[in-house]
């Protein structure tokens, strides 16, 4: 396991990303600016593709999180907190207060194919938590990244980083710990 900081994060000289680790992931508690980051990693670098997960708020109150794909700034609703789902809302999964749409798994499976077709950089995945460590959310798509040997930089909590580590298991891990400055 190699440890850098935020600011060591760049691509490799020319790009190639047989040079990057498979997994690189972006360490920080919650609200530490990892999503922030790595939308401002991808505006510098113009390297890979990905999916950030947003929070949605109406006025200043989280209602949930929209996924935003890097490449083409298309949005997908994905969790809403309970009760505030908008009418024809159809729950895929739940988390704590969250209820997800399989619409937005299947955004994120798109981004998935086209990167894994062009093989351009890494797939930038925000964020693996407490539902991939459950084996659902994005758990099948991040374990098709790792065996395809697609490079990938997801954001995780601290508090999950011990327990992905043991559900999937990779040679290497660069952890990148991060913490916003402020």
């Amino acid at each position: 396991m190699t440890a850098i900081t935020a600011q060591e994060l760049v691509p490799p000289e020319g790009r190639d990303q047989r040079v990057w680790p498979l997994l690189t992931l972006l360490v920080g508690p919650i609200d530490s600016g990892k999503t922030s980051f790595l939308r401002r990693w991808y505006q510098t670098w113009r390297w890979g593709d990905g999916v950030l997960s947003a929070k949605r708020f109406a006025d200043s109150t989280l209602i949930g999180y929209d996924l935003e794909r890097l490449s083409t700034g298309e949005i997908c609703p994905w969790a809403r907190v309970v009760g505030g789902e908008p009418a024809g809302w159809q729950t895929w999964l739940a988390i704590g207060p969250f209820r997800m749409r399989r619409e937005g798994y299947c955004f994120v499976e798109t981004a998935v194919d086209e990167v894994l077709a062009t093989r351009q950089g890494p797939m930038i995945l925000d964020e693996v938590g407490p539902l991939e460590l459950a084996g659902e959310g994005f758990a099948p798509l991040l374990q098709r990244l790792l065996a395809l040997r697609q490079p990938t930089l997801a954001a995780i909590r601290e508090s999950c980083l011990s327990e992905f580590l043991l559900r999937f298991p990779t040679e290497a891990p660069r952890i990148v710990r991060f913490q916003e400055a402020g």
